[in-house]
């Protein structure tokens, strides 16, 4: 099961995501998007560091909320473990 953590860092926004990024994680994902009033944020942080694995649905979800956020000339960072 996904868990997600929020946490604000000036205009960063950070979402720190643990367990299976699946197709069932998709819509905790959106609302995680979606919960914070983002006018002062200008950077989200995904930090999946924490997820040993992640399907093709979810990359989806992340690829949207990126064009999202570039239309509105913001950006966003994906923090991996490189190691796995």
């Amino acid at each position: 099961m996904l868990q997600i953590h929020e946490e604000i860092l000036a205009e960063y926004r950070v979402l720190t995501l643990s367990g299976r990024f699946d197709f069932f994680g998709i819509q905790a994902f959106k609302t995680a998007l979606n919960n914070t009033d983002t006018e002062c944020m200008t950077h989200l942080v995904v930090d999946l560091s924490q997820v040993p694995f992640i399907d093709s649905a979810p990359l989806g979800a992340l690829v949207v909320a990126q064009k999202s956020l570039s239309q509105s000339h913001r950006a966003i960072c994906l923090v991996v473990d490189h190691d796995s």
